[in-house]
């Protein structure tokens, strides 16, 4: 049975240093060596290198194709490319972009893109062809709506997000119901949403594989992180090392922003079937800040030391191809 392994990661403003941004690299040798950073963890950390790879706080093309060349050295394999960049030349947003191992992907091609004016788009939907395989993958790559500015003055894009998501995938599911779902959300799985009806995402599997659930319905695996990693009789004590981070942004209180969803016919009858018990933060010594309590955030980069990479943990999943 063969496998595909897949990687979302928020990159932490990385942008071009010609910008002037005081929130991306100062200089092409400190974007350089965070370039260099990045792909070193994603090729160095896991056991199978990654076939699709989606980012988001990547500034322009020109960061993306660097990213996709350090990748390609670092890992060995050469990587298809689709990127999306935001509205507004040197806007100063950041764009969408979705990598794919060429040993295993034969193609890719944006289908669908929400944008919005002066702004990052919110998600670009790809469509991925296999090697040897008549069935394509829809991947979308989110990156909604900070909460800058507060949660009730923001959450109505994300809310608009949400629905013209849902609305999108109500179409493209008809001819393509293998569908994976993954981004910064800047939401939680309990907020609202998720819960608009146009996007049809269960927190249960079990709901979403119904018989009468439409074939865009999303399973949102992201709801089992929100817990503990341990029981309390288990850590024994309040400062002991948890065993897996439960926030994916190093904000405080903690925050589950980045999530990945999958379609019913990836749960159990398609033929890329999702393996939940796969889905992790990459929580590496490279991307850890282990707090004084013993939670794991993720250690965002830092220009005077070189250490951190993000202030996002990257999550990955690895599917069966049946």
């Amino acid at each position: 049975m063969a496998s595909l392994t897949l990687l979302f990661w928020n990159l932490y403003n990385l942008f071009d240093p010609r910008l002037g941004l005081s929130r991306g690299p100062q200089s092409e040798g400190e974007l350089d060596r965070r370039l260099a950073g990045i792909a070193a963890t994603v090729a160095q950390s896991l056991s199978e290198v990654p076939h699709l790879i989606g980012v988001a706080e990547v500034g322009d093309a020109r960061v993306f194709e660097r990213l996709r060349a350090r990748m390609a050295a670092a890992t060995g394999h050469a990587y298809h490319g689709v990127w999306h960049s935001a509205s507004g030349e040197n806007s100063g947003q950041s764009g969408l972009g979705l990598l794919g191992r060429s040993d295993t992907v034969s193609q890719m091609a944006k289908v669908f893109v929400l944008d919005v004016a002066a702004g990052r788009p919110r998600f670009m939907v790809a469509s991925v062809e296999l090697i040897g395989r008549s069935e394509p993958i829809l991947v979308v790559v989110n990156h909604w709506k900070s909460r800058l500015g507060g949660t009730q003055a923001t959450d109505a894009d994300r809310i608009d997000s949400a629905r013209m998501l849902g609305e999108r995938l109500q179409l493209l599911a008809e001819q393509a119901p293998s569908i994976i779902c993954m981004g910064d959300f800047n939401a939680e799985p309990f907020e609202k949403p998720f819960s608009m009806p146009e996007l049809n995402c269960y927190r249960h599997h079990r709901n979403c594989g119904y018989r009468g659930a439409p074939r865009s319905s999303l399973y949102n695996a992201s709801w089992r992180f929100l817990t503990e990693g341990d029981f309390v009789e288990e850590a024994g004590f309040a400062t002991s090392l948890e065993p897996r981070p439960k926030t994916t942004h190093d904000s405080s209180p903690p925050a589950l922003f980045d999530q990945m969803m999958f379609s019913k016919r990836m749960l159990f009858t398609g033929p890329y079937r999702v393996r939940e018990g796969s889905i992790r933060c990459l929580a590496v010594p490279a991307t850890i800040n282990q707090t004084v309590s013993g939670s794991l955030k993720p250690a965002r980069w830092d220009a005077e030391t070189g250490q951190g990479v993000s202030d996002h943990f990257a999550l990955v999943a690895e599917l069966d191809i049946v």
